[in-house]
């Protein structure tokens, strides 16, 4: 199938499927854009790409994991000083 509710292939930078889920790490960045990244999003969409829920994170990460055996998803900032973050998995993911 394709992912036909997406309006934009920009932005999208790690994905992963887990149980029948898409997980796309989103940031608002536009190719040749000048604007700053304000923020990025962890989309959760199923099969078809229509988006079932958004979380605002408050780091701009370049990947991503989910453990739903700890309940935490973990996301990677290498240009922090502490690059790893964990965030409490919300209910509804």
């Amino acid at each position: 199938p394709s992912p036909t509710a997406l309006k934009s292939r920009y932005g999208y930078h790690d994905i992963k499927w887990i149980d029948n889920k898409i997980y796309a790490l989103y940031s608002r960045n536009i190719p040749n854009s000048s604007k700053k990244n304000k923020g990025n999003e962890l989309q959760v969409m199923n099969i078809n790409g229509e988006i079932l829920y958004k979380y605002k994170l408050d780091k701009t990460l370049s990947s991503f994991d989910i453990d739903k055996e700890r309940n935490v998803i973990l996301g990677l900032c290498p240009n922090e000083d502490y690059p790893i973050y964990a965030y409490t998995i919300p209910d509804k993911l």
